[in-house]
């Protein structure tokens, strides 16, 4: 059994565009004002001085949770992934 991560709901209300059809009926159960259909994506870069990545996990095979997306989805990566990402660009 996959427990959902207690990041998995956001803190704050959000559209998710990929399935909104722009009826704003969202804006009925949410608090006044805390949608805003009007603002667009913005990204922001940030200049660090360390990235920290501390995963904690066994290594497993991600295809046989469907629910995560691996293969589907170019943001899903797998633990042997991201560690040779991390040495080809250090």
């Amino acid at each position: 059994m996959v427990r959902p991560s207690i990041d998995a709901v956001p803190i704050a209300p959000y559209i998710d565009s990929a399935n909104c059809i722009g009826c704003q009926s969202c804006s009925g159960v949410c608090e006044p004002k805390s949608l805003r259909y009007d603002e667009v994506e913005q990204t922001e870069v940030i200049e660090v001085g360390a990235v920290i990545l501390a995963t904690g996990y066994e290594p497993f095979d991600p295809t046989v949770v469907e629910e995560f997306g691996y293969g589907q989805n170019p943001d899903v990566l797998t633990q042997t992934t991201v560690i040779a990402m991390f040495f080809v660009h250090s």
